[in-house]
């Protein structure tokens, strides 16, 4: 899921219209309008004002985003520390 769709998916969960949340982010509307599309990202600390409204999770947010971030790169997992130098010396 990338964060556009989270921010879709939590606003309609709370029966939030995109101009009521744009509102509240003090953004314009068609600049969430393109967040939600993934046309934009969004900075780092309105991406935190946007978990703050939404009232989200930020550790649950980030680790949803990092696992779809690695499924769409075919990454099965986070590699632990010492596997790089283990295959760096295979």
């Amino acid at each position: 899921m990338t964060i556009g769709q989270l921010i879709i998916k939590i606003r309609e969960e709370k029966k939030m219209l995109q101009g009521e949340l744009a509102k509240k982010l003090k953004i314009s509307q068609s600049f969430l309008s393109d967040i939600e599309k993934d046309n934009r990202m969004p900075r780092l600390d309105l991406a935190c004002y946007i978990i703050e409204v939404l009232d989200l999770n930020r550790d649950e947010v980030c680790d949803d985003l990092k696992l779809s971030y690695m499924k769409s790169k075919g990454i099965d997992k986070i590699p632990e520390e010492g596997d790089a130098e283990q295959q760096a010396n295979d």
